[in-house]
């Protein structure tokens, strides 16, 4: 959920810009004296400085608090020789997530071949950790 700025655009995408989102927690820790608005601060990411376009609520996982940078900024800035083993999407409430998993899918066999992927969603990945405890009692 976006509390201020704005997500990336298809420029900070397309670009590679050093753009970065963060969360309520990360934005206690990186700017604890900061009484207004930290869009556009910037902030140190691996010896680079990257403008602070967006600040979300907090997600799943809490405690260090969470920055988002674009995936193209990431490949091409930050690791360069990185493969990506799993990408993880989260899908809005009004969104059907078997559909949106079906055409994920589709896009992602369209683009790298159908190789080594898979979809799963939550209900799937569930049910699999359910089985499996299962089978363990």
């Amino acid at each position: 959920h976006i509390l201020s700025g704005n997500l990336f655009s298809l420029f900070e995408q397309s670009s590679a810009a050093q753009a970065v989102i963060i969360d309520e927690i990360a934005r206690q820790k990186l700017f604890p004296d900061a009484s207004g608005d930290v869009i556009g601060q910037l902030i140190n990411i691996g010896g680079s400085l990257w403008r602070v376009t967006g600040l979300v609520s907090n997600g799943l996982v809490t405690g260090e608090g969470q920055l988002y940078v674009p995936f193209t900024s990431f490949m091409e800035r930050i690791s360069p020789s990185a493969t990506v083993s799993q990408i993880d999407v989260h899908v809005a409430e009004n969104v059907d997530e078997t559909d949106a998993s079906r055409q994920i899918a589709v896009a992602m066999k369209a683009r790298h071949g159908a190789g080594n992927i898979q979809v799963k969603t939550n209900q799937q990945v569930l049910k699999a950790v359910s089985n499996a405890s299962q089978s363990l009692n």
